[in-house]
């Protein structure tokens, strides 16, 4: 065997036990009954940096959040007609794989939103009133005489 296989063949083994530099958040996201909850947001912050990792619960609840590097975290997981729910900060360290169970809390809608336009909607004009409808708006146009 030459100097080069073993070389490689060492560098090879010694890359399988590296340790991963980074942590992970995940777990499972279930309603008051139990019932899992799909298509949740999830948001995983570094308090410290405020950077923003996101995630979404998959058809089973689950979710993972991966690469995250050392600090400290705040997990928030929302869904609308869900009370938010947010916990931390908690420490991750190399390595550490935090398994965070959600249980969603049913929230109550007490805002609403109403939206008026602020102009009436246009119709074109009736190819009988004399009026051309273009780009820019409605212009008068002379009437043709019909015989």
């Amino acid at each position: 065997m030459s100097s080069r296989t073993v070389a490689a063949t060492c560098i090879l083994a010694l890359s399988l036990f590296a340790q991963d530099p980074y942590g992970r958040v995940m777990g499972r996201v279930v309603d008051s009954t139990g019932a899992v909850v799909a298509a949740a947001s999830v948001r995983v912050t570094n308090v410290d940096t405020n950077v923003v990792s996101r995630g979404t619960t998959d058809s089973q609840g689950n979710y993972d959040v991966r690469n995250l590097l050392p600090g400290r975290y705040r997990l928030v997981v929302e869904l609308q007609g869900f009370k938010r729910y947010e916990r931390g900060p908690m420490e991750i360290r190399v390595g550490d794989a935090l398994t965070i169970e959600v249980a969603l809390e049913v929230g109550v809608v007490t805002d609403s939103v109403t939206i008026t336009p602020k102009r009436r909607c246009l119709r074109p004009p009736a190819p009988a009133s004399g009026r051309r409808w273009t780009a820019g708006g409605c212009k008068i146009c002379p009437r043709r005489a019909r015989a």
